[in-house]
């Protein structure tokens, strides 16, 4: 299920939103662990203080120079994390190189670990409508929540994001 919304920053926003909890356990937030690559936008930080995220608890997952997270960083991060809720961001697009991770390996790794996953494709989302490039969207359907933009790519003349979270009852409980 989903919802537009007005830009890449509140898309994330309102997905960390639903991965936190929704209006439901604001007294765990600052108890969430959130992983997040280098490469990740200022969007994703910005919303974890907004959220009420411990800056303690943000990990910037090791990675390469693009910014990817290294996948055996984020399984040591993972594992180290005494967090009851852990909420891993993957970036399809990053704004400043372009990095595209290895979502289904994000996807793999989360689920393994119990956590959420969200797909900041803000940037990256519209490589659906590449024949050619669309192989580097595997994985994005294993993920909690994905972040769309279509005014990015897609010629959309104004601000303006789509916000997708896996399950109809998940959505509805969380927003």
């Amino acid at each position: 299920a989903g919802t537009f919304v007005s830009g890449g920053s509140i898309a994330n926003l309102t997905a960390l939103f639903a991965a936190v909890g929704g209006f439901g356990n604001v007294d765990e937030r600052a108890q969430c662990a959130l992983l997040l690559p280098g490469c990740a936008h200022v969007s994703i930080k910005k919303s974890a203080a907004i959220l009420g995220i411990a800056p303690g608890h943000l990990h910037v997952v090791e990675g390469d120079a693009l910014g990817r997270a290294d996948l055996s960083s984020l399984r040591m991060a993972l594992r180290a994390s005494g967090a009851q809720r852990k909420v891993v961001v993957g970036v399809l697009g990053s704004t400043v190189h372009g990095a595209v991770e290895d979502i289904q390996g994000l996807a793999e790794v989360s689920v393994a670990h119990g956590a959420w996953l969200h797909v900041d494709a803000v940037y990256g989302g519209a490589l659906a409508f590449s024949h050619r490039h669309r192989k580097l969207l595997s994985g994005l359907d294993s993920a909690d929540s994905v972040a769309v933009g279509p005014q990015k790519w897609m010629y959309v003349p104004r601000v303006s994001s789509i916000v997708w979270v896996k399950g109809r009852d998940r959505y509805d409980r969380a927003l």
